[in-house]
């Protein structure tokens, strides 16, 4: 079936067409780099050596013979098999940027580099994609089987120079994931088709290339001054399964098998550790990649570097998990995948189309498709360790339209630069903390997400009629498109309804029976949720009683036992300020403290968040406003989905010492619940939830007091 999130029409002309690029440009380098101190040099070379220690194996796992792959693929696909469990990312060369329009791009001087580079740098990105040009590496044809290698063509302050491609980002901390294309002249075959009598030179090039920048290399000990992080990963051409990929425009899967059982050999024997990874595009996948593991393509594989453009965050799940259970099917379960291109054209000005799918989006947008996808994927299970955008710059021609990440004018960052630079630092910061959440999101195989594993989504919502909210959906700040709006209520009624490019989605309480209250909240199914709201019926305004998912993954701290968890300040039931002093030692003798917040109160302890919230009373028979209604809710995401907590609530009069216990309430486990107190409320009366400590289930005894800002609310 025809996915429009997929292959929207906005993405689904040719990939040449709508990026115009070959990957065949130049390499440049920015010779006025700056030089590490001696003290800084010695403390990288050492967390480099700690990381290199630490680089896990990610070479081919043993396949079955051919037969009983293609077997395999057959009954898995036929009987709808699920795939072996897959990792996630496992390093801080996670999130990083292709460098190739800054390297190959005329119209960028190469001493203004290293502004471009610098923030990369500063926001953590150790990895980046470097375009490797057969063409000016051996521009001469080898002579009695002789080959003549020009590394440095030009010496290292030209831009046709390999070494300084290398060198400039080493001094910058970020090591290359080369990818190999443009043959040069003289294997008589022009563009981008190579003939077959030619395979072993290409071969013979990139192994040369291996043994040059790989661990030990000779480039390595000619550049003392920066710290040598050799390359690993071997792109094998650009998207071979891409029509701009060919000369006659038909890609050809038994040609470029044929071609890596000629480098898959030489280039381990040059660099036992290197990943050979094959290119592979995102088009036509099930027809191209049946072809290359019949062809007997596996084995001569570390990984896949796959290109999962899309304009949609989903899109590009699809594309991944598509990928992953083709693997799965062909005995490649735990293959790595590494997404070395990914990207978007943004509008130049303006708000941007209303749907990437159907125009061009604002940068608002782009960042949030972009910066999502490489976090999610990052903790999915789907086993993908490498995330790299596409591109630094606009290249000056404009073949790319407007995909650059920085200003080609000042190298001012975007907003999707800004939003992958705070991915970036984010995902190394959960690595550096205690390893990354390997396949935390249940995505490419089957499975549930736990709560607290999903990424938050931010929700604002506001009434649209009386039975209709509109909601508002963003990532780290940016609209995310293809989240979905979610209404609940306790009768099971259910409406979605999916964002678009602006945040923005409506949705209305289905017909039934009459209700109090309903639930708002934002999802992508098993990846990421919101903080849910509660909404009145008829709407008048919608509270936040359920908190997100914990956030301490993504860098900003998940809310602290007795504190608040919305953004109004935090008082005592008096009125006075709650101090750090107060909240630190309701956690210490574990006592409930509560957190007042206006008139409602909220309280945080261990997993559970538990919520009191007066409404606006009702008129009884005689026009006395003495009938209100409380919003009770009790949350934890590790508990059970059917845990239930009982609470006594109370009132006690304004200038009285006594409770009056109202009744007892049992809450189920994120289920709000309103229940209606029957006497005469005043200004200053205070409502009280508590509930005695119950150490079988594990939950601290807790207080709530709500203090009436008018009567009955």
């Amino acid at each position: 079936m025809f996915d429009r999130s997929l292959h929207p029409p906005a993405i689904a002309v040719d990939q040449a067409a709508q990026r115009g690029r070959s990957e065949t440009g130049d390499a440049t380098v920015n010779s006025a780099g700056r030089t590490a101190s001696v003290d800084r040099l010695a403390r990288r070379r050492a967390d480099v050596a700690v990381a290199e220690s630490g680089r896990r194996d990610r070479r081919r796992s043993p396949l079955p013979t051919l037969l009983a792959t293609a077997a395999l693929g057959l009954a898995a696909t036929t009987l709808g098999l699920a795939a072996a469990p897959a990792g996630a990312a496992t390093s801080a060369e996670y999130i990083g940027l292709n460098q190739q329009s800054l390297m190959k791009d005329p119209g960028i001087d190469e001493s203004r580099w290293g502004s471009f580079l610098e923030p990369q740098r500063a926001g953590g990105m150790t990895i980046g994609r470097y375009d490797v040009n057969w063409s000016l590496g051996e521009p001469v044809a080898p002579a009695g089987g002789a080959h003549t290698y020009t590394w440095n063509q030009g010496g290292l302050g030209s831009r046709q120079s390999i070494d300084r491609g290398i060198l400039e980002m080493a001094r910058y901390g970020m090591r290359a994931s080369p990818v190999f294309t443009a043959p040069p002249g003289w294997v008589g075959q022009g563009g981008n088709r190579l003939p077959a009598d030619h395979y072993g030179n290409f071969a013979a090039f990139i192994a040369a290339f291996a043994a040059r920048y790989g661990p030990g290399g000779a480039f390595w000990a000619e550049h003392p001054e920066v710290v040598a992080l050799p390359t690993y990963d071997y792109e094998i051409w650009n998207e071979v399964n891409s029509s701009h990929a060919w000369n006659n425009g038909v890609p050809n899967a038994a040609e470029y098998v044929a071609l890596l059982r000629n480098v898959s050999p030489a280039v381990r024997a040059a660099q036992p550790s290197a990943r050979i990874l094959a290119s592979i595009g995102w088009p036509d996948l099930d027809a191209y990649m049946g072809a290359f593991y019949a062809g007997g393509g596996g084995p001569l594989i570390d990984g896949l570097g796959f290109h999962p453009y899309s304009p949609h965050a989903v899109g590009i799940f699809g594309l991944i998990t598509k990928m992953r259970s083709i693997m799965a099917a062909n005995g490649q379960a735990d293959l790595p995948i590494e997404a070395t291109e990914s990207g978007i054209v943004a509008a130049t000005s303006g708000p941007g189309a209303k749907s990437a799918g159907i125009g061009t989006p604002s940068d608002s947008a782009r960042a949030a498709t972009q910066s999502y996808a490489a976090e999610a994927l990052g903790h999915s299970d789907c086993n993908v360790n490498q995330f790299l955008v596409y591109a630094v710059n606009n290249i000056s021609t404009g073949a790319d339209g407007n995909m650059g990440l920085f200003s080609n004018a000042n190298a001012a960052p975007t907003l999707t630069a800004s939003a992958l630079l705070r991915a970036s630092r984010r995902w190394n910061a959960s690595v550096a903390a205690s390893g990354p959440s390997t396949g935390r999101l249940a995505v490419c195989n089957p499975g549930r997400t736990a709560d607290a594993a999903l990424l938050p989504l931010e929700l604002s919502v506001s009434r649209n009629s009386s039975t209709c909210v509109a909601g508002k959906v963003t990532f780290d700040g940016n609209p995310l498109e293809s989240a979905r709006l979610v209404l609940t209520t306790s009768d099971t009624r259910r409406q979605s309804n999916e964002v678009d490019a602006y945040g923005d989605a409506l949705v209305c309480l289905p017909p039934g029976p009459p209700i109090d209250t309903f639930n708002v909240y934002a999802e992508l199914p098993n990846q990421a949720r919101s903080a849910v709201r509660v909404c009145e019926v008829p709407v008048k305004d919608c509270a936040t009683v359920l908190r997100p998912a914990p956030t301490g993954d993504l860098g900003a701290a998940a809310p602290a036992p007795g504190t608040a968890v919305t953004d109004q300040a935090a008082v005592k039931a008096d009125g006075t300020p709650i101090s750090g002093s107060d909240i630190a030692k309701a956690v210490k003798d574990k006592t409930g403290k509560v957190v007042q917040v206006g008139s409602s109160a909220i309280i945080n302890f261990g997993c559970w968040t538990v919520s009191l919230i007066p409404r606006q009373p009702r008129k009884d028979k005689r026009g006395k406003r003495s009938t209100a209604s409380v919003l009770l809710g009790a949350s934890c995401p590790t508990a059970a989905k059917k845990a239930k907590l009982s609470f006594t609530v109370s009132l006690k009069r304004k200038g009285s010492k006594k409770y009056l216990r109202l009744k007892t309430v049992k809450l189920t486990n994120r289920v709000p619940r309103v229940i209606r107190i029957h006497t005469t409320l005043a200004k200053g009366d205070l409502l009280t939830m508590t509930r005695k400590e119950d150490k079988k289930a594990g939950v601290p005894a807790m207080r709530l007091d709500a203090v009436l800002k008018s009567p009955g609310r």
